[in-house]
């Protein structure tokens, strides 16, 4: 019998749509005894052959629907976001424009400006 603590994370790692060869490899590289893991992966193998395909069908049903109602749930929240975030761009390249256009005039017209200062005092 294989140890259970393995063949668990070799399920989690099939459920993440790894290979088994993947989720084998993973397991090994982390410290795990190589017999162990291929014991382990026969084990799952028997197993998924004898339920594969009703469950198969069921779980890419399941991911199909939740990623349709993600997208859906998501699509008003995403185009707010990309609204607000272009109205912000646009504030800000307007911001950066005027002060540019200030520096310039500042620049061009400094002397009549100090000139317009020493006036006042």
């Amino acid at each position: 019998m294989p140890r259970q603590d393995i063949v668990t994370s070799l399920r989690n790692g099939i459920k993440r749509e790894h290979s088994i060869k993947q989720a084998q490899q993973t397991l090994i590289n982390s410290g795990y005894n190589i017999n162990e893991v291929q014991e382990a992966a026969n084990y799952l193998a028997g197993e998924f052959e004898q339920s594969k395909q009703p469950q198969e069908l069921e779980y890419k049903e399941e991911q199909e629907e939740q990623a349709k109602q993600t997208q859906q749930e998501q699509s008003p929240e995403k185009i707010v976001k990309k609204k607000k975030s272009l109205i912000g761009i646009i504030i800000l390249f307007t911001t950066l424009v005027l002060l540019i256009g200030l520096l310039a005039v500042g620049i061009i017209f400094r002397e009549q400006i100090i000139e317009f200062i020493e006036e006042l005092f």
